[in-house]
């Protein structure tokens, strides 16, 4: 049976919603004395520990329903398994006419751009976790979403063009309204120049690692390439910070019972949710589409600001929330002789 169309849409949006409590949580952590680097380890650790439980649960089902044992090609991508179920279907047709098989299994540059994946993933939260110390939490997923027009910026270096009219357009869109959200206009004297620096940062590392992802050559099905990516930034932040964790006397908050509930709390939100979402949403999904979709993680994280820590938000930033949402959407709604993009959903 097919599923309903509307499935994916839904699960990239509440993907992209689940995120948004995650800041909330993390200034909650702070005013119980918990430190930046806590907050990193638990979160990463704790959600390749859930992921890695549904993986478990996942293998265990096909090998006890189908009785398959091959981990990395037991889930791949949806045309594979689709031109599978054909060849079983027309054994002697697809014999001859199959185009030769290659494995799932990531390998040379792939593990590498891989594991470049998983470092931009440690940064990105590393600045992210550093700037909510410093900042709002509504200011600081603001600053967290100009991986928007920064990926218009590293396209256009990338691929050695000037950007298209559409996108120069959404630049300008998504500049206005950071600067009405953002709440520069009430004031910058309560603004951290450091978090702001970092805030800037989560989104330059979010671009970098947007782009190895789109541009990964490995044909893992995207849940397992989502457990690969977190594996190694796990490795990175294991790698990085772990001597400073030892150093500061972290190791003894990672021990604290009281950290628990935050930890479960960042690890599914912040981590096994999103991912498990995205891995079965995103692949039936335009990529413009699925990026806008994701967007809803900004009006999500300023709403748990307002509700969970009782954030103040002015007016003018709620218009400004609204215009770059607008920007975003802006590029994939006013394309000149481009048609609807179509979702594929066999």
């Amino acid at each position: 049976m097919k599923p309903n169309r509307a499935l994916f849409p839904i699960l990239v949006f509440l993907g992209g919603c689940s995120y948004g409590p995650s800041s909330s949580v993390i200034k909650l952590g702070y005013a119980d004395g918990f430190t930046p680097l806590t907050f990193l380890f638990a979160e990463y650790f704790t959600g390749l520990f859930l992921l890695l439980l549904i993986a478990a649960v996942l293998i265990a089902y096909t090998y006890f329903r189908h009785g398959r044992t091959d981990i990395w090609n037991m889930y791949m991508p949806a045309e594979r398994e689709s031109s599978a179920r054909s060849g079983q279907a027309h054994e002697a047709a697809a014999t001859e006419q199959a185009p030769e098989k290659t494995s799932t299994k990531p390998r040379g540059d792939g593990i590498l751009r891989m594991f470049a994946c998983g470092l931009s993933l440690a940064l990105v939260s590393t600045c992210y976790i550093v700037s909510l110390n410093m900042i709002s939490a509504s200011l600081a997923v603001l600053l967290l979403f100009q991986f928007t027009w920064m990926g218009v910026i590293l396209e256009a270096v990338i691929k050695r063009r000037s950007p298209s009219r559409n996108a120069c357009i959404s630049i300008i869109i998504l500049i206005s309204g950071t600067v009405l959200a953002s709440g520069i206009l009430g004031g910058i004297g309560s603004m951290d120049p450091i978090g702001v620096i970092f805030g800037l940062g989560s989104a330059f590392f979010y671009t970098i690692n947007m782009y190895l992802l789109g541009d990964s050559k490995t044909e893992m099905h995207p849940f397992f390439k989502s457990l690969t990516t977190l594996l190694f930034a796990c490795v990175a932040v294991g790698f990085i910070f772990g001597p400073m964790l030892i150093g500061s006397g972290g190791v003894d908050e990672l021990l604290n019972p009281s950290l628990i509930p935050y930890a479960l709390m960042l690890g599914i939100i912040g981590c096994a949710l999103p991912v498990s979402l995205f891995s079965i949403g995103m692949q039936r999904l335009p990529l413009g589409f699925a990026t806008t979709l994701s967007s809803s993680e900004l009006p999500a994280s300023i709403i748990c600001a307002v509700l969970i820590i009782n954030e103040t938000v002015m007016w003018y930033q709620w218009i400004g929330i609204l215009i770059l949402l607008y920007g975003i959407s802006y590029r994939y709604m006013f394309v000149k002789g481009r048609k609807k993009p179509v979702i594929p959903f066999s």
